[in-house]
């Protein structure tokens, strides 16, 4: 029996170090650039690391980072943002627990952002938003080309230029309605330094699409 036991953990200690024997290896997502402390799945990230589906995403007080899918699009997570990414049918899904992301879409792999029961995606497939959660609050900032946000009771379309404001329904993970007492109302005032955040860490040399606390347009 000592002789099973100890071959099983022998077995598994060398599919875990040695990758080759686990069978093929996943595909990247992309890349990931960071400044300030940012762990990934809980361990510490490294500059330049790869990023795969599963992955959960946390930032600390300070910190940014953005990650280059291998499409070309770009995710950037603000300062204590907490995000896990998964791939589905419609292309790649951000669960965004808490914090601000934003998301630079090149219409190559479609971007969802999910907060609670609502799901945000560019309306054009291309474009640039941002999404900001604090507690029940959300935010959803369309910084180029119309964003729409879709929940179960109702969908809203936020034209370039224009941030939505609404409640999240405490149950909209379930039946719940997803969103109550939505407001639209102009301007694209984002969190302050994600803008930044995107063309320093992902070497982007294009030009803001209104003015520079805004996202880079695609």
């Amino acid at each position: 029996m000592r002789v099973k036991v100890l071959g099983g953990v022998i077995g598994s200690l060398l599919l875990a170090f040695h990758p080759a024997l686990a069978g093929p290896p996943a595909t990247p997502l992309g890349s990931m650039r960071s400044q300030g402390a940012v762990e990934v799945n809980g361990v510490a990230a490294l500059n330049g690391m790869n990023v795969y589906a599963g992955n959960r995403i946390v930032t600390s007080r300070g910190a940014v980072a953005v990650v280059m899918l291998a499409a070309g699009d770009k995710l950037a997570l603000g300062s204590t943002t907490s995000v896990s990414l998964a791939s589905v049918p419609q292309g790649l899904l951000v669960k965004l627990d808490r914090g601000d992301v934003g998301v630079v879409s090149e219409a190559k792999t479609p971007l969802l952002v999910q907060v609670g029961g609502v799901t945000i995606r560019a309306g054009n497939r291309a474009g640039a938003f941002e999404v900001i959660v604090k507690g029940r609050s959300l935010r959803v900032v369309a910084q180029h080309g119309p964003v729409m946000a879709e929940a179960a009771n109702q969908t809203v379309r936020i034209d370039e230029g224009k941030t939505l404001k609404t409640r999240l329904d405490p149950v909209a993970e379930g039946t719940g309605r997803g969103m109550r007492t939505i407001v639209i109302v102009a301007g694209v005032a984002g969190a302050a330094g994600l803008a930044a955040a995107i063309s320093s860490l992902s070497g982007s040399s294009k030009q803001t699409c209104v003015s520079p606390s805004q996202l880079s347009c695609p």
